[in-house]
């Protein structure tokens, strides 16, 4: 099999230390189970906008689950017990 890495993100930033680690230690165990690894260059996206719609789209769905909740918990509800992006 053939796979693709790359070593930057959307915004074109390199990784920390320890990612590129799990990734070499990865990238070792792939060649020894037979794959073919190959260094390529991630999705071309405009990071920028996509992270701003991401975010938005987020948002709005969350605000519908809390709404959601808040029906369905009454005066149990309280918003300040969730984190942000991890519900």
């Amino acid at each position: 099999m053939r796979i693709g890495i790359y070593r930057r993100d959307a915004f074109g930033h390199g990784v920390s230390a320890a990612a590129k680690d799990a990734l070499d230690t990865a990238v070792t165990l792939c060649e020894a189970l037979g794959h073919n690894v190959v260094e390529c260059q991630g999705p071309a996206v405009d990071a920028r906008e996509t992270s701003r719609a991401f975010f938005a789209l987020t948002g709005v769905a969350l605000g519908g689950l809390f709404d959601q909740l808040s029906g369905m918990m009454g005066a149990a509800f309280e918003e300040k017990l969730f984190e942000p992006y991890t519900v």
